[in-house]
C-alpha cells in the first residue's frame, strides 16, 4: 500500500513539475493559424484568407491595422461560423494609399491565437475615381483617305 501511495505522489510532482515549466500547455496547443495572401485590393477594402488547423476554435477572421502586430483590439474582421479555409475574409472600411498591417487570428477557449503577419497598401482614392480604371481602352479606327 505505501509503494502506491508514494507513486501517486510522485506522479503528481512530476504533474506540477511538467506543468508549471510550461510543457503540458505545450501540448494543449492543438490550434495554429496562417495569413495567407492579400487579394482583390482597392482603395478602401481588401479581401485575405487563413488557414487553420486543429480545434477547438469559437471565433476566426484577421485583424489590420496601420502599425505593426495588429490586434483584435483595433480593426478586426471575423468569418462567419463554420466557413472553411481559404474563405476569403472581407476588410472593408479603409483608408486609400494606406500600408497595413494583417494577421489571421483565432479564438480558441479563452486564448487568442496569432498568425503571420502579411502587408498591403490600398490603392489610391483616384483610381477609384478614374471610371476607366482596370478597362481596356477601345483603339480608334483611323480614317484614310482614298
Amino acid at each position: 500500500m505505501k509503494t502506491i501511495r508514494h507513486s501517486g505522489v510522485l506522479l503528481g510532482l512530476i504533474i506540477i513539475a511538467l506543468s508549471a515549466s510550461g510543457f503540458i500547455s505545450e501540448i494543449q496547443k492543438t490550434v495554429t493559424v496562417a495569413t495567407n495572401q492579400v487579394t482583390n485590393i482597392k482603395a478602401t477594402s481588401a479581401s485575405c484568407t487563413i488557414t487553420v488547423t486543429g480545434s477547438p476554435v469559437s471565433e476566426t477572421g484577421v485583424c489590420c491595422w496601420t502599425k505593426t502586430n495588429p490586434t483584435v483590439n483595433q480593426k478586426k474582421f471575423t468569418l462567419p461560423s463554420g466557413s472553411r479555409n481559404n474563405t476569403p475574409v472581407f476588410m472593408t472600411g479603409l483608408s486609400s494609399d494606406t500600408k497595413y498591417y494583417v494577421r489571421a487570428f483565432v479564438k480558441s477557449g479563452t486564448e487568442i491565437i496569432y498568425g503571420n503577419e502579411v502587408t498591403f497598401t490600398t490603392a489610391a482614392a483616384s483610381a477609384k475615381a478614374n471610371s476607366n480604371y482596370g478597362q481596356k481602352q477601345e483603339e480608334k479606327p483611323t480614317s484614310t483617305k482614298k
